[in-house]
């Protein structure tokens, strides 16, 4: 769109230098093409250099949600490996906790002293609960030690985690000023090319000679129109005037009156059977005079 219009405007600049040259003649014809097509040239790479950038950052903005949804994919996977070490987690602490039950009912019977134990039906002597004791005490101690293994182990998953979250906000928050970024960008870029076109407009060479003269000749013929018919109004206003009534005299006769008859009296009079006698016509005016 944006090279379409800058193309359209170039071309009417080529188009008002032709005019131009035309005028002044065919010698300075190709240094105004020339001219024109600089000009051209200029506004084609002003706008794709602008018009490739904003594309690039289109770009930029896409791949950032590629990396959004990775971001967000990785996320969900450290949350369930987190979810899972604490399942296990938890099934380490139960496990350790029943074996200290079973150490400490162990130690209830060593405490016991006595040389023979029956345990569960089964009778065993002294040397051998000790050493199924001491046997149970190794596996706690180990198991306790891989406890607080894993819990370092879920500590570091928690906190990558949590790193993981921090760093998929910023992208997206980066992404949302880049969005904001570009379409201020554009609006820019928009109000520029109107400032370029009103430029171009107000840097429009002025009316040429022939078209001055091309008005001048309109506006000599509109005169002579507007003369005319004012000739053919004032003859058509004199011709009305003679048909009202003589031009150029002026009646100084008073008229008498005319005499209105009393329609009650007539009533009246015609009731008692008299006659009216009608009035006389008035006497006919005499000419107007004429001044001289």
């Amino acid at each position: 769109m944006v090279f379409r219009r800058c193309l359209g405007i170039g071309l009417a600049t080529v188009g008002g230098l032709a005019l131009a040259g035309s005028l002044v003649g065919g010698d300075r014809l190709r240094l105004y093409g020339a001219t024109g097509e600089r000009l051209i040239q200029e506004k084609l790479e002003r706008v794709e250099g602008l018009q490739t950038k904003i594309e690039l950052l289109k770009t930029e903005i896409q791949n950032l949600d590629g990396e959004v949804v990775r971001l967000e994919n990785d996320c969900t996977a450290r949350r369930v490996e987190v979810d899972r070490a604490n399942a296990r987690l938890h099934e380490s602490e139960q496990s350790i906790e029943r074996q200290r039950r079973v150490l400490a009912r162990a130690a209830e019977l060593l405490d016991e002293g006595r040389s023979r134990y029956e345990i569960s039906g089964h009778v065993y002597d002294r040397a051998a609960v000790e050493d199924d004791a001491r046997r149970k005490l190794e596996a706690c101690r180990a198991a306790e030690r891989s406890l607080e293994d894993e819990k370092h182990l879920v500590a570091i998953r928690e906190r990558t985690l949590e790193l993981a979250r921090a760093h998929m906000d910023r992208v997206q928050k980066r992404k949302g000023e880049l969005v904001t970024v570009a379409r201020s960008i554009e609006a820019r870029i928009a109000q520029q090319e109107a400032k370029h076109a009103l430029a171009d407009a107000l840097d429009a060479p002025p009316i040429s000679a022939q078209a001055q003269s091309e008005l001048a000749k309109a506006e000599r013929l509109a005169k002579d129109v507007a003369e005319k018919l004012e000739v053919e109004e004032r003859m058509l206003d004199e011709r009305l005037a003679k048909k009202e009534g003589p031009v150029g005299t002026i009646d100084y006769e008073t008229r008498a009156a005319e005499k209105v008859e009393d329609a009650s009296k007539a009533i009246k009079d015609h009731l008692a059977g008299k006659t009216a006698t009608p009035a006389p016509a008035p006497a006919p005016a005499p000419a107007p005079s004429e001044l001289h």
